[in-house]
């Protein structure tokens, strides 16, 4: 319950600070008094976001302050506080301890609750309407069981998707790397075995091209000594020189001897060299079709090997992951089939209570029906909420989207909170902006009397146009404005009774400002 509220150099207002109390506290004001500046205020209390320029012209700095109290421990108090400083900055503090918005924001959802035009037309939406059944059904803990089910099967469908794409990809390339890794095992390439190939067919190549040699000046010193010796044979009685012919004869034979003694090469050399030529033909084949380092050959070979096996262990991952799915689906399916039948049990009687506070709110004929269809299971189970409705008599019920005015959607809204209300805890502020806008005479009376009967069990704060409703509430705060030191400054009072009846006066046009 929300017990003190401080305002400080906040948009018009200078300083302002309000002692409440239980019960209903109505708010009223001239149009552009300040009634919005005290909603905004709300609002960045409960943790909204703050995207304008709320620091006044006094000083720099803009401070909200409101404190809380558990009605069942009115010794416990909770202290919120926010500051912003002109240019955007701004800190969050909660019993004077500074934290981040998002917890300030979180720790904050039990102290107030801000219902506004936005809210009401929340009725329209399937996921609010269906969050209102759960509430009155108690069914709270199902859907959070059935949403942290659903949020786990959903990780798990993408986790086998993403497994599934992983082993295509990989199958894919599996014929490729099992015949590579093949090539590598049969050639057995070893580290620097091919510089020691290079090295050695150089030397056996060069000892080959001399052997070719030899044998072709054998050839032609072979070919040249027959033409001499038989010069010899006819020249014996008719040349001076034939002691010099023999002479170079013998030399030739001499060298053709010592040329048929020189080391060739044997079979042995010359299958080398085809067996190193083979060899490193395989080796270029790796080169080719794996990677040019043998270093780099042996770690692609470790890693296809690895890919090779990971493929076998994401079936053993992927049968698990379908076993673990299977499973959540069974949860799921009797979570939801367990929400949906209390669901079904609660609707009806949700119904009958809210058709019930419609009459009244003077709308004595109105009709809620509250039908539930079966769809695909999803975050919230497998029911899909349609709420129908008829305000008047001999209208037929249709989706409230469709039918209801504004003044009907904000009576509906009204009704389920009361009929909800004791579901709400004593702890929590609801703070009302105009849901009395859209309707008058009567039916605004009618709404003041349910709003006092709601501020029964939690406190209430409302902002209202009508004098009705303002009569009904036990405290009544005044927002107006004038100008104070040259600026046009806000403020808000809590009025005593004889001010009550000069401010019930203003509202109906008879005076122009109470203060």
């Amino acid at each position: 319950m929300l017990t003190f509220l401080h305002l400080d150099n906040f948009i018009l207002i200078d300083q302002v600070s309000l002692h409440l109390h239980p019960g209903l506290t109505l708010i009223t004001g001239e149009t552009g008094a300040g009634k919005s500046a005290l909603l905004k205020a709300m609002r960045l209390i409960a943790g909204e976001r703050n995207d304008e320029n709320i620091v006044g012209r006094r000083r720099n700095q803009a401070i909200l302050e409101a404190h809380f109290i558990d009605p069942k421990n009115p010794t416990a108090c909770t202290i919120l506080k926010r500051e912003f400083l002109r240019g955007g900055k701004n800190r969050c503090f909660y019993n004077q301890r500074q934290v981040p918005l998002n917890l300030f924001k979180e720790l904050t959802q039990t102290k107030l609750n801000i219902v506004g035009s936005t809210s009401y037309w929340q009725l329209k939406e399937p996921a609010f309407q269906l969050e209102i059944l759960d509430t009155f059904a108690g069914t709270e803990d199902l859907v959070t069981t059935c949403t942290e089910l659903y949020c786990q099967q959903t990780n798990i469908e993408e986790q086998l998707r993403q497994l599934e794409a992983e082993k295509t990809h990989l199958q894919a390339s599996k014929t490729i790397r099992q015949e590579l890794i093949a090539l590598i095992d049969l050639v057995d390439w070893q580290d620097q075995e091919e510089a020691h190939l290079e090295e050695e067919l150089v030397t056996l190549s060069k000892k080959l091209a001399s052997s070719q040699h030899v044998e072709a000046t054998l050839h032609h010193l072979e070919e040249a000594l027959a033409p001499l010796q038989k010069a010899l044979v006819h020249i014996v009685f008719h040349a001076p020189f034939q002691e010099e012919l023999r002479g170079v004869s013998a030399t030739v034979q001499e060298i053709l001897y010592q040329l048929r003694s020189w080391e060739q090469i044997n079979d042995l050399e010359l299958a080398r060299i085809e067996e190193i030529n083979h060899r490193l033909h395989q080796i270029s084949k790796i080169q080719t079709k794996v990677a040019h380092s043998w270093a780099e050959v042996q770690r692609l070979k470790k890693s296809w090997i690895e890919e090779l096996a990971s493929i076998e262990s994401k079936d053993g991952l992927q049968q698990e992951l379908q076993e673990e799915s299977y499973q959540i689906q069974q949860k799921l399916q009797t979570i939801s089939q367990e929400l949906s039948i209390k669901r079904h049990a609660r609707a009806l009687e949700l119904s009958r209570r809210v058709e019930q506070e419609l009459q009244q709110l003077q709308l004595p004929f109105a009709r809620v029906s509250i039908t539930l269809q079966q769809k695909s299971v999803g975050a919230k189970g497998v029911d899909q909420v349609i709420w129908l409705f008829s305000a008047n008599r001999g209208v037929p019920l249709q989706p409230v989207e469709l039918c209801a005015s504004s003044g009907e959607i904000a009576r509906l809204f009204l009704s389920i909170y009361v009929v909800t209300s004791g579901l709400i805890t004593q702890e929590t502020t609801l703070f009302f902006d105009e849901i009395d806008s859209h309707v008058g005479g009567y039916s605004a009376k009618a709404l003041g009397k349910v709003l006092r009967r709601l501020s029964l069990t939690t406190q209430i704060l409302c902002i209202t146009h009508f004098i009705q409703v303002a009569k009904l509430a036990q405290h009544h705060l005044l927002v107006y404005k004038t100008l104070q030191d040259a600026f046009e400054t806000s403020f808000i009072v809590e009025l005593s009774d004889q001010e009550k009846e000069i401010e019930y006066q203003r509202m109906v046009g008879e005076v122009p400002l109470p203060i």
